[in-house]
């Protein structure tokens, strides 16, 4: 099985169902929500709940994080000296 996030080709493993790399994007509220449903309630509504809201959140933010990449590709993403 691999990640529910668009494009991800990483394997999941245990109850959490999503990728590391893309956990780490998940709030701290929602992983603990999901950490807990997981450990408690595995399979059960509210941890389907809560992996789609983990799911959800992570998918916009990478779709923020694409559209603003897109939206002004010339904008330096680098802070100017404190001497500029």
């Amino acid at each position: 099985m691999t990640c529910p996030i668009p494009n991800c080709p990483f394997p999941v493993a245990g109850p959490l169902r999503i990728c590391k790399a893309h956990y780490r994007n998940v709030p701290r509220p929602q992983q603990d929500a999901l950490n807990h449903y997981a450990k408690h309630h595995k399979g059960g509504p509210a941890h389907r709940a809560a992996f789609a809201r983990a799911v959800e959140s992570v998918t916009k933010l990478i779709e923020a994080r694409r559209s603003a990449v897109v939206a002004d590709p010339e904008r330096s993403v680098s802070l100017p000296y404190k001497d500029d």
